[in-house]
């Protein structure tokens, strides 16, 4: 799917989201594929304490993560994008883009039930639309989060792309789960570690691995 030494640009509303959706995914890219991981986190500030977690894993990930210096407009509450405007949510993200220059874009998933996603993910459309020649983007995937995406039955999150998740990656990808602890509830909420080990195993025997985790294209150029 990813090309070797491929630029990817995560977009993720909140610390957590990235290895919860696609941590093993994340390994994967950049100890096989050689990938460069860039993780931009659209509500969070620098005092909060997912964020100081958010820069541990990074370390560990080999992976560079960015925040915008201040709230995005005027009238975005704190922590949340719920007022945002989806053109000024665009707008930062362009920014990003042009400065990363990735080769690949990884967001929310549209209907997921929690606004900071949608809008962002929503923005990222807008961003990203495939006909700009100012960006060399050449696809753009949308990822699943346990306790938020399956939670939207009317609008179910039907998947293209399955990438096998080993069982020594799957290893990487708790120990990062651990760092994220008081995210972390107890069976049988979907972001429980079994409830997130479930969903791994469901998708991956959807196409004949242990596990897997999930994409879902916006769209790509070939």
């Amino acid at each position: 799917m990813m090309p070797y030494k491929s630029k990817i640009m995560v977009l993720a509303a909140h610390p957590d989201d990235e290895v919860l959706g696609i941590g093993g995914t994340l390994i994967k890219f950049k100890e096989k594929y050689k990938c460069t991981i860039n993780i931009e986190f659209l509500t969070t500030t620098p005092s909060c304490d997912r964020w100081r977690k958010a820069k541990k894993i990074s370390e560990i990930l080999g992976s560079s993560i960015n925040r915008p210096d201040c709230v995005i407009d005027k009238d975005m509450a704190p922590l949340t994008l719920e007022k945002n405007l989806t053109k000024t949510i665009a707008e930062y993200i362009t920014k990003r883009i042009d400065i990363i220059k990735p080769d690949f874009i990884l967001t929310h998933y549209g209907n997921d039930l929690n606004n900071d996603h949608s809008k962002i993910s929503e923005a990222t459309l807008v961003a990203c639309r495939p006909y700009l020649t100012s960006h060399n983007i050449k696809g753009v995937f949308q990822y699943e989060v346990p306790s938020s995406t399956e939670q939207n039955l009317q609008n179910i999150f039907n998947p293209d792309i399955f990438i096998e998740i080993d069982d020594l990656t799957w290893d990487k990808k708790v120990k990062l789960i651990d760092i994220y602890d008081k995210e972390i509830k107890d069976y049988p909420h979907p972001r429980s570690k079994k409830g997130i080990d479930t969903l791994a195993c469901y998708r991956g025997v959807h196409v004949g691995y242990k596990r897997a985790e999930a994409l879902k294209t916006m769209w790509r150029k070939i």
